[in-house]
């Protein structure tokens, strides 16, 4: 033994070990080895006892050796030993590291709730953007708030108020709304909508785009993107009434109570959003029908515009009116249209001077006179009305427009079709021609006539 003892101490292992052996020490020979980091041979030397080895010791073993070959980042092996060693912390490293994330996720079924490495393997689920996954780490250990901050910073809102509803989080509504007020100091306006609408928070989506119509009307963008800002705005403000929908009040059978339960301001807000989408519906549809020789429709389709002065500017309404009135030789309609052009204040004076010309030029000509007009019974009253305008002169009351033609309804007691997604109408007749809705471009066939 002495002997043994000398030559380690002199650095002659082979001779110390085999000195051990011979003298029937194997459990100084593997104290020796032990001593060195030599595993693998404390492994030969567990092997050549027999079953005198117990299970413990092995996975001590197994487990150094994972530690030399993740020291020497060869985490295939590593990860081999340490699964012989059931050593979950260090098989979760290598997992990560050889990125074989559909393994890794699976422990978090491994671990007993409440497991001090649960926080750990969450935290390498949510590094790889497996929000989830990670979710289910945090919240077997028992960590709703981690949970819930987890989805935050993911950006993962709407799995983030699900869980603060689920788990009486308030604070987090706090947190969405305080993150958007940051993205859009930043003028990250998008990326603010995204997150409110992932969030359920549809009708501040809605107001953000909203905003967002208002900056490319700034920047004159196109009409065309313009309503579809707008529609879309429209439609997250639906989806807002949808979710306040209670089994008392459907959405689909009482919209309109489900406005009046709703506070004034929002109800507001959505009602101004479908007013927006219409303004920029109809003036496309009238200069289009203008362009295609449609002149009677496209004079209809303008006259609506008179009820969106609040959203599209003036001289583009009345330059419209008064352009199509022309070429329906509706020169009483024309005449109305030049004196309204004439009257508005914020125009350079050269363009009023233009804008007189070109009426003086006209009217020396014709008479500001309205050709004889097809007229139809007002619904209510009974007293005839054109069948271009958009409500009775007599009792007031009003044709909505056919958001495929621009015409107004002038029966709208009859058999009309509905969307059932913007809830805006239009002609039997003139839907028949289409397979989406003009307006908010839904299929047909998902809708009732």
């Amino acid at each position: 033994m002495q002997r043994a003892e000398v030559a380690a101490f002199y650095g002659e292992f082979e001779e110390a070990e085999k000195l051990y052996l011979d003298a029937d020490r194997r459990d100084l020979a593997i104290e020796l080895r032990m001593t060195l980091c030599d595993w693998f041979r404390v492994v030969q030397l567990y092997r050549m006892g027999g079953s005198g080895v117990s299970d413990q010791q092995m996975e001590t073993a197994w487990r150094e050796i994972g530690h030399h070959f993740a020291n020497l980042r060869s985490w295939e092996s590593a990860k081999e030993y340490y699964d012989k060693s059931h050593y979950i912390e260090g098989f979760m490293e290598a997992l990560y590291h050889l990125e074989q994330f559909d393994e890794l996720e699976q422990c978090v079924e491994k671990l007993p709730e409440k497991s001090p490495l649960l926080p750990k393997l969450a935290e390498m689920l949510a590094s790889v953007g497996m929000c989830a996954e990670a979710v289910q780490a945090h919240l077997r250990f028992g960590d709703q708030k981690a949970a819930v901050n987890t989805c935050v910073n993911l950006r993962q809102w709407g799995e983030a108020v699900e869980l603060a509803q689920k788990y009486q989080m308030p604070q987090v509504n706090t947190l969405i709304a305080k993150h958007a007020a940051q993205l859009l100091n930043e003028g990250r306006l998008t990326e603010a909508i995204e997150m409110q609408r992932n969030a359920g928070r549809h009708l501040d989506a809605a107001r953000l785009l909203a905003q967002l119509a208002e900056r490319e009307l700034e920047k004159r963008a196109p009409m065309l993107r313009i309503k579809k800002i707008y529609i879309l705005a429209a439609l997250l403000a639906e989806q807002h009434l949808k979710a306040v929908a209670t089994p008392e009040i459907d959405y689909a059978s009482g919209r309109n109570t489900l406005l009046d339960s709703i506070s004034l301001e929002d109800a507001a807000c959505i009602e101004r959003m479908w007013h927006c989408a219409e303004a920029y519906h109809f003036m496309l549809l009238a200069q289009r029908q203008l362009r295609f020789g449609i002149i009677h429709s496209a004079l209809t389709t303008a006259i609506r515009l008179r009820e969106y002065e609040d959203v599209l500017p003036l001289e583009d309404i009345y330059c419209l009116v008064a352009l199509a009135s022309c070429a329906d030789r509706a020169f009483g309609t024309c005449s109305k249209a030049f004196l309204k052009l004439e009257t508005l204040s914020h125009l350079p004076e050269k363009t009023l001077q233009e804008y007189e010309q070109l009426a003086r030029s006209i009217f020396s000509k014709y008479e500001p006179e309205d050709a004889d007009l097809d007229t139809v019974p007002c619904y209510s009253c009974g007293v005839p009305v054109p069948d271009s305008s958009p409500a009775c002169v007599e009792c007031g009351a009003r044709f909505p427009a056919c958001i495929s033609s621009g015409k107004p309804i002038l029966q709208p007691t009859n058999n009309i079709w509905i969307c059932t997604t913007c809830h805006h109408c239009a002609s039997p007749v003139e839907i028949s021609r289409h397979r989406a809705c003009p307006l908010c471009h839904s299929l047909i066939a998902s809708m009732a006539v």
